[in-house]
């Protein structure tokens, strides 16, 4: 049942010319409407109309006065109708033990594509912020999926991880000093090395407008920060350091070939048109054994996580960052995962 809005259904020239009685005439009609349904009744208004060729803004219908939601002006639901496409090659060099050394490299080259931002990504409206951009819950323009294609959030081309881990080749059984006395052997034997190397490049960022509505649709796009920009050309990424009292960051992408929609259009940005920071991270640990008899022993383990205290970098809370409009629009200043050291011991038995 579309058009429910003010001036259109009751209609004013009904209003005008019958008054009272042509107003309980529509009444009627939309009682009838909604009782004749077998199973449910849609209803439809369009709080932005264009006839004419002139916009106007309207109200729901008061035949909807009784029903709190519909008064808000906005229907809303959710449906799984995305399209999403994974590509990738993908290497492993493995390395079985032998000689005390163990380690594999894998590798992966891939490409994901889809309609849908995803409901909620990875990062959190008001957390501690991550690598990746907030899920953009629904189409800016549900009549234009197309426009939705674009890389998914948690696209990343290039993905390396690797690890080792070595036995050191001393102590009795092993290739060196295997001749030695017990206290020596405590000393020098039973020693391993381990290491993860973690790399990817960055992921797709999507930018937004926030909460603003320049197409007047009163749709997903205002609401749940869905609508995005306009691209004049692909962005540039400077990545340059500002330094600023207590509030340094880094721009990491040029803000210029960005701009706000005209009204009554949508922005011609892609979804995940932004590429934002790499991923580097190299952990480490060492172990030390100590046999006790044959079936038991004590090991000592000590671990370097973010070994190097790389910073990983990422665009802070909620929308900072990735959203138009903001002083903070294209800038980092947030990191995360400093270098962690921690100690273990274990009794086996």
């Amino acid at each position: 049942l579309p058009g429910w809005e003010e001036g259109l259904f009751p209609n004013q020239r009904t209003l005008d010319d019958q008054g009272r009685a042509g107003l309980e005439e529509e009444r009627r009609l939309a009682h009838v409407g909604l009782t004749r349904a077998r199973r449910r009744a849609k209803i439809y208004f369009a709080t932005n109309r264009r006839m004419h060729g002139l916009w106007s803004s309207n109200i729901p219908s008061r035949f909807l006065d009784a029903n709190s939601v519909l008064q808000s002006g906005y229907i809303g639901g959710t449906d799984s109708n995305a399209s999403q496409r994974y590509d990738s090659l993908q290497a492993v060099l493995r390395k079985r033990m032998g000689n005390g050394l163990d380690g594999q490299v894998a590798y992966t080259y891939s490409k994901c594509l889809t309609n849908s931002a995803g409901y909620f990504g990875t990062s959190a409206w008001g957390g501690n912020g991550s690598q990746t951009s907030l899920g953009l819950p629904g189409w800016q323009n549900i009549y234009d999926g197309r426009s939705e294609w674009g890389p998914c959030f948690f696209d990343q081309t290039h993905i390396l991880s690797s690890y080792a881990t070595y036995q050191l080749p001393f102590g009795r059984g092993k290739q060196f000093v295997h001749e030695v006395n017990p206290v020596a052997n405590a000393l020098v034997g039973n020693w391993e090395l381990s290491t993860l190397i973690s790399l990817h490049t960055g992921n797709a960022i999507t930018p937004t407008l926030g909460f603003d509505d320049p197409s007047k649709t009163g749709g997903a796009g205002g609401l749940f920060a869905s609508g995005r920009p306009n691209c004049s050309g692909g962005p540039s990424y400077p990545q340059k350091k500002v330094d600023v009292p207590g509030a340094g960051y880094i721009q990491w992408f040029d803000p210029s070939t960005f701009s706000e929609p005209a009204d009554f259009t949508f922005g011609t940005c892609s979804n995940g048109v932004i590429r934002g920071p790499g991923f580097a991270d190299v952990d480490m640990s060492i172990l030390k054994g100590f046999p006790i008899g044959e079936n038991k022993r004590i090991e000592f383990r000590s671990e370097f996580i973010n070994l190097f205290n790389h910073p990983i970098l990422n665009f802070g809370p909620a929308l900072n960052g990735y959203q138009l409009g903001r002083n903070s629009f294209g800038q980092i200043s947030n990191s995360q995962g400093e270098r962690n050291i921690q100690f273990g011991l274990k009794f086996y038995y």
